[in-house]
């Protein structure tokens, strides 16, 4: 289903998907979140800023969201940790935190809520923002 709405969204800004596979299970929930956490950052370009999804983090609504995507002027990453949620490091050493909402979600239906929501007002907000900003430059 994910693919689906990737296919569907059209936006003056780059959105891809990278899926993390977590090849290992651990005991502790704290030991699970690490070795996650580490294949986050492996899989992260240097130069790229992230923020991480997190039930503590700033809400949008849908509107201010697309301002922020579309203003973040560079490349980010938006994470969505595994079943325990992301690595305390992470959180720390991302450029924000943003919430979906004060529950708790499953990092799948997360995703796709989040991608609903690209094909969705934020994309049309996007294209109808980058539209008046385009006209407003010239």
């Amino acid at each position: 289903m994910e693919q689906e709405y990737l296919k569907r969204i059209k936006t003056p800004i780059n959105l891809e998907m990278k899926p993390l596979a977590s090849k290992k299970t651990f005991k502790r929930k704290t030991d699970q979140k690490l070795y996650e956490g580490d294949l986050f950052l492996s899989a992260l370009e240097k130069h790229r800023g992230f923020y991480c999804f997190d039930k503590h983090g700033k809400r949008y609504d849908t509107e201010s969201f697309a301002k922020f995507l579309f203003h973040s002027g560079q490349d980010i990453s938006l994470l969505i940790g595994g079943s325990y949620g992301l690595h305390e490091k992470l959180l720390d050493d991302s450029q924000g935190l943003i919430s979906l909402s004060d529950m708790e979600f499953t990092h799948e239906l997360s995703r796709l809520m989040l991608w609903s929501r690209f094909t969705g007002q934020i994309a049309y907000k996007i294209i109808t923002h980058f539209t008046s900003y385009e006209k407003s430059e010239s």
